[in-house]
């Protein structure tokens, strides 16, 4: 065989095996594409049903004083605690819902945290020492004041820990990952694959890496170190 010949037919033999190996990508990248897409259903109907849940620990009682905090689920909460209490000072307190503006209250809660609550099980924590946030200075318990927003953490049955400001829409603050965490794992390998098959014909298949590998391959054949027998 020519050295013309040779060069073609080690060629050919290359592009051959590159196309197997995009071809098995390919299939690969498809079916882990068409798992992703499954195991996303499967996970976003449990998510949704484990984020119904935590908003059945609620707020089922709020006064000047106090708040209480009941689970409401059918599963039992842990780490019950009130992470903030604030209110609008008022110096005069004028209608129902309404006053002279004094500065933003915050106060001290007993107990600042439970370990359990049972399911139908409520707790009542108590607002202490409230201060001016605005003067730095501490008020009188019976100063006039707006209801205030109470912002509260507890852990679902999962693990999972949620935090929610009086009774909005609970948020994931962290614990044991929701469901749907391993189709981020899955998406970023596929996006893996793509930019990997991206970069093939960069790599692969320009006219001057083509040109190099020909010219290299003639000079090792004139050399005589890679000759056919």
């Amino acid at each position: 065989m020519n050295a013309r010949g040779w060069l073609f037919a080690e060629e050919g033999s290359t592009a051959a095996e590159w196309l197997t190996a995009i071809g098995t990508t390919a299939a690969a990248v498809i079916a882990l594409a068409i798992a992703v897409w499954q195991h996303y259903s499967q996970q976003g109907v449990l998510r949704a049903a484990q984020k119904e849940k935590a908003t059945l620990t609620a707020i089922t009682g709020l006064g000047t004083d106090s708040v209480t905090i009941q689970n409401l689920g059918q599963a039992p909460v842990t780490r019950v605690r009130v992470v903030s209490v604030t209110a609008v000072l008022l110096r005069e307190r004028i209608g129902p819902s309404g006053g002279e503006y004094a500065g933003l209250g915050a106060a001290r809660v007993d107990p600042p945290e439970v370990d359990l609550l049972a399911p139908g099980d409520g707790k009542t924590f108590s607002f202490l020492d409230w201060r001016n946030e605005d003067e730095d200075s501490p008020v009188a318990q019976e100063m006039p004041r707006l209801e205030a927003d109470v912002t509260y953490q507890y852990t679902d049955a999962a693990g999972a820990r949620w935090e929610r400001k009086g009774n909005r829409v609970p948020q994931y603050v962290g614990g044991q990952p929701l469901p749907g965490r391993t189709v981020a794992v899955l998406g970023e390998r596929l996006r893996a694959r793509a930019r990997v098959m991206r970069s093939w014909p960069r790599k692969g298949f320009t006219k001057k890496s083509q040109a190099r590998k020909r010219q290299e391959r003639l000079e090792r054949w004139r050399a005589g170190g890679d000759r056919p027998q």
